[in-house]
């Protein structure tokens, strides 16, 4: 099997924190501007006290008064040296999603989220942040779900968008998760064309401000983490045309350019809000002139 390409440390340190801790099972318990709150990898505690900034893709732990980039995340993490962890992330190995906790001796697993319920979208809550997203209540009824959850036995209510494995990307004005098992959703309306999101929002942003005529003749793939741009790259393949629709950030850049590399059929469509981070902020951008249908 061919070795995969490796890993610089300046292209590992501009790598999204956010998605990594994603893929190793952690999410964040709170969201509040850029700052992504999480209980700590590295002990038991029932306040969130470790922060990673999404602008400055930086991580600080108010416990330990220590922090830094993805690269000294992930040595503190395996316990590893810089090199052992450069390889670890360049063959797609993830670490153990656990630790000793040195008071106890004990394995300490991540915080997972429990689906409690699964019903009709009613809260006010959650209706008040699907107008400010800008997305009709007729399309958040037809692909979303609220949902009632557990998170380190704390209970809440979110939107919930349903995965191709039964998982749910959980969203609402406070918090942006996940339960197990995570995956993409995969939308079939027997189209040779699919069209690609990173997001649900993304999804349903497309469909806002489409024609009503044309948007049940594609086909959709949602992947709800860049982390399956892999697995998705196989359902692409087997299209004659694929629009992608990824943010406009590095990661974005990087994956848009895996796909088109490896998707002769692949186009890039971010030209439509080529001047905002990704298609629902182009919507909830006051000056595009776009109004809700």
């Amino acid at each position: 099997m061919e070795k995969k390409q490796k890993l610089s440390c300046e292209q590992l340190r501009s790598m999204d924190m956010v998605t990594y801790l994603s893929r190793l099972g952690y999410e964040p318990a709170k969201i509040k501007g850029n700052d992504h709150w999480y209980y700590s990898l590295f002990r038991d505690e029932k306040t969130p006290s470790f922060k990673v900034n999404r602008r400055t893709n930086r991580w600080y732990d108010f416990g330990e008064g220590a922090g830094g980039s993805l690269i000294d995340f992930g040595i503190k993490y395996n316990n590893s040296t810089i090199g052992e962890f450069l390889a670890l992330v360049a063959n797609d190995v993830l670490p153990v999603n656990s630790f000793i906790n040195e008071s106890t001796g004990k394995i300490k697993e991540p915080p997972k989220i429990e689906i409690l319920k699964v019903k009709p979208i009613v809260s006010p809550g959650l209706i008040r942040y699907i107008a400010e997203r800008r997305i009709s209540l007729y399309l958040a009824d037809r692909y979303l779900k609220e949902v009632n959850y557990s998170n380190n036995f704390a209970k809440f209510y979110a939107l919930g968008f349903e995965n191709d494995k039964g998982g749910y990307e959980l969203r609402s004005s406070y918090f942006k998760g996940s339960s197990s098992p995570k995956y993409y959703t995969h939308f079939k309306n027997n189209s040779d064309t699919i069209c690609v999101f990173e997001g649900f929002m993304d999804f349903l942003t497309f469909l806002q401000i489409s024609d009503s005529e044309i948007v049940d003749h594609f086909d959709y793939l949602i992947l709800n983490s860049l982390s399956f741009t892999g697995a998705g790259i196989v359902v692409m393949q087997l299209y004659q045309n694929v629009h992608l629709y990824l943010d406009n950030n590095d990661q974005g850049n990087i994956k848009t350019q895996q796909i088109k590399t490896e998707v002769a059929q692949a186009e890039d469509k971010r030209t439509l809000y080529k001047n905002h981070e990704d298609l629902n902020a182009f919507l909830c951008f006051p000056g595009t002139g776009i109004k809700p249908k």
